[in-house]
Order: structure tokens, then sequence, then C-alpha cells
């Protein structure tokens, strides 16, 4: 970061948008309750002590210095006293010049400096506009047709070129209504596990996860949303609990994935050991009939391919496996009456 630290607000801000590859959610649940206790103008002397920042997180003291070690291996904050005797703590200082940290974030305002001009409000809607891919109305009004707006930099009096060569992307209503409901769904979500609103929740938030909900999919930004949930990376002194969200966004979607692909693996593993288990139930019925002479009458084919099925093991069985051993425990069972009733006496004594 090249700018410096405006406010305390500015700073918290600024630490809870870092953006670092190696940071996993508990590391920034850690920077954030660590920047509550740092000096507002240069993020030096923070103190809170482990047993505090145990506490705040949710994990054990030894996790806590995990995450500090952690985070000053990346170098974006660094012991700088090491506490001594019982009672003290250790004093860190967040390395607010590593590119990691923001130089802006949504919401940002840098203060004007002491030359500039300020500008009125009627002034500001002749200004020059970034250009959005949306119109500014996104989400105020789900049932209205939108489309792309032009900016201009045209002053008061004067008249706006046309053009007739662009052709308006237009953003169907039902989608975005479909957008408009999936984060309702997601804000309900939250109402039902914290039992209040969200603070601060504003339109442009908003716009922004209808956004991400287009690009990923409804089923993709709540299954996101409720690892983020789980996680419940906020506190009483949060000031937006929706917008940790949407600036981790990928990550928490990474962890839905993941969580996704484990349970399809353990549903697999579950099927296979249920397939395997009902396979060893029929086999097992007729394992040791080959050294009887009923099983030496069976055909060379069946036997051979008999013996190589339970010389698999159980857990190797699968469903061909069990047809063909029922198969032969039919067969035997076919062999086994045939045999006794050619056994039979003919004084109507009953066959044993």
């Amino acid at each position: 970061m090249k700018r410096k630290i405006e406010s305390g607000r500015d700073l918290r801000h600024t630490v809870q948008c870092v953006n670092h590859p190696g940071l996993e959610p508990q590391h920034r649940l850690f920077l954030t309750v660590l920047v509550d206790y740092a000096d507002h103008g240069a993020g030096t002397n923070a103190r809170p002590g482990y047993a505090f920042l145990a506490k705040a997180v949710g994990k054990t003291e030894e996790s806590v210095r995990l995450y500090a070690r952690h985070c000053e291996n990346l170098g974006l904050i660094k012991l700088t006293n090491l506490a001594h005797g019982k009672g003290n703590a250790n004093v860190f200082a967040f390395c607010l010049e590593h590119s990691a940290y923001p130089d802006s974030y949504p919401g940002y305002k840098p203060k004007l400096a002491p030359s500039a001009e300020p500008i009125s409000p009627k002034r500001e809607g002749t200004l020059p506009q970034a250009q959005s891919r949306l119109a500014p109305n996104v989400g105020l009004d789900p049932h209205t047709a939108l489309h792309i707006t032009t900016p201009t930099t045209t002053r008061l009096g004067e008249t706006q070129p046309s053009n007739a060569t662009a052709d308006p992307v237009v953003v169907v209503s039902s989608d975005v209504e479909k957008q408009s409901n999936t984060v309702d769904k997601l804000v309900q979500l939250f109402v039902e596990k914290e039992g209040y609103g969200p603070k601060h929740l504003t339109r442009k938030q908003r716009a922004q996860m209808k956004q991400l909900v287009l690009a990923h999919s409804r089923d993709k930004f709540l299954a996101a949303g409720k690892m983020w949930l789980r996680a419940s990376p906020w506190d009483a002194k949060t000031e937006s609990h929706f917008a940790e969200f949407i600036n981790n966004f990928a990550a928490y979607l990474a962890l839905a994935a993941k969580c996704v692909s484990d349970a399809e693996r353990d549903a697999r593993e579950a099927a296979a050991r249920d397939r395997s288990s009902k396979a060893a139930e029929i086999a097992y019925k007729v394992i040791g009939k080959e050294t009887r002479p009923l099983f030496k009458e069976l055909s060379a084919d069946d036997q051979a391919k008999y013996k190589a099925i339970l010389e698999k093991g159980w857990f190797a069985y699968d469903m061909d496996d069990v047809a063909f051993a029922a198969e032969i425990q039919a067969k035997l069972d076919a062999l086994r009456a045939a045999e006794l009733e050619s056994v039979a006496v003919d004084d109507g004594t009953p066959a044993f």
C-alpha cells in the first residue's frame, strides 16, 4: 500500500480487505480482531494478548499463535516487542507497506487536499462518470428490464450526441428477479442464524452479489454463502457483515466445492461398502462347497469362475459376482434336491 492511513475506520477496512493468496478465513478473522487494538495512525502497538484473541476467534491459544506466526511469515504483521513475565502481551504492528493491503476498497473516499475545491452536488452531475456494465438502477426495480447506459460528459445546456451504432445489452427482468431472490435467500439464512438483520447492507453490495449469482449460478452462490455463515467471521464491532463475504467470495466458493467433493467421495465409498456387503452375504453361503462332490458336478468353467471370485476377497465383490454366486447356489440346491430324490426308498419313508 502506497497511501497513508487516514483514520481508525480506514485502518480497519484496509486490513479487512487485505488480498493475499496465503490467507485463509481463520487468518483474516485473526487480523480483523487484531487491528482493533492497533494505533489508528500507523497500525502499530497492537497488544490484545493471546487469551483474548483465542476467545474472540473461537480457537485455542495455540491456534492463535500459529495464525500470528503464519501472518508474520507472509509479511503482513511483525512482532515489535516480545512479552516477558506474566500479565504482559506480545506487541504487533501491521506492515501496511505490503502490497497485499489495498490502496482503495469499496466505499473508500480519500480526504481532499488543503487546496482542493469542494464539489457541490449540482456540479457533480456534470462531471465525467466511470463506465459501468449495468445501469445505476440495478436491483432497485427487479420487474423492469434494464440496459447499459452510456456515460456522458455533456455540460448543462448542451445536447448529447446520439450513438446509433451501439447495441444496448438487455438484462431480462426475470433473470434480475431471480438474482434478487437469491440474495434475499442468503440474507434470510443470515437472519435465521443470528437472530437479527445484517449491518449496513448497501445497494452496492446487493448489486455486487447479484453479479456473483449471475457469474456462478444460484446453487454455487448459496453454497458459498453457507460456508461463510458457518465460518461466522464477524463480531460486535463488525460494521458490514456482507462486505467480508463479497471480498472473500472465491475462498468460500472453493471451500464449498471441496465439501461437495468430499460428500460425493463418501457416498461412493458407502455404496461400495454396501454392494460388497451384499455380495459377501450371498457368497459366504457357498464358500466351502467346492470340496463337496456336488460342486465337482458343475461345469469346469463354473468351478473356475467361482474359485476366482472367492480369491478376490469379500470387499472386492461386485454385483456381477453376486448374481453368479446366487446362480451357483441355485444349481447346487437343485443337485442336492435331485440327489435326495434319487435315494428315496420305495416304502414311503420320506427323504432325509
